[in-house]
């Protein structure tokens, strides 16, 4: 098993949001983040750097979110990536859109840290995938938490 710290993908076009994440995540744990800003980029720095989860603004300028996470789910090395959407509206209708583009949480933003800490409190491990668990310990599925 790796020592590597996990690695995380945030996709945001707001720069002082996507900072503040890439913050609370390092006070979360140990983890190895990377911030890009728009969905151009997004494919190429997941491919580069193999996240093991990428939270992802679907409403960014460029490319929706869900179409970035079509691309990033149809690339043989991302299949295992874990997707959780990132919206500032709060009466998005894209829950469903966002289940069938494969996000397993979606979260308003700004995302407070306990809404952070429930997503990575979950993971047992992070390496070349996601497990998750109930706390009962259980094994189960992170999208039972997307509402």
């Amino acid at each position: 098993m790796s020592d590597a710290p996990p690695r995380i993908l945030i996709v945001d076009d707001d720069v002082e949001l996507a900072k503040s994440l890439a913050t609370m995540l390092g006070a979360a744990g140990a983890y190895e983040t990377r911030i890009v800003h728009c969905a151009a980029d997004a494919v190429a720095a997941a491919v580069e750097l193999a996240p093991a989860i990428v939270f992802l603004d679907i409403e960014l300028p460029d490319m929706s979110g869900y179409e970035v996470a079509k691309l990033l789910h149809q690339h043989a090395d991302l299949q295992a990536v874990r997707l959780i959407a990132l919206t500032d509206n709060i009466e998005h209708p894209g829950r469903e859109g966002a289940r069938a583009a494969g996000f397993e949480r979606y979260l308003v933003k700004p995302v407070t840290a306990i809404e952070l800490q429930k997503v990575l409190r979950r993971s047992v491990s992070i390496g070349t995938g996601l497990s998750v668990v109930a706390r009962n310990g259980i094994r189960e599925p992170i999208y039972r938490g997307l509402p």
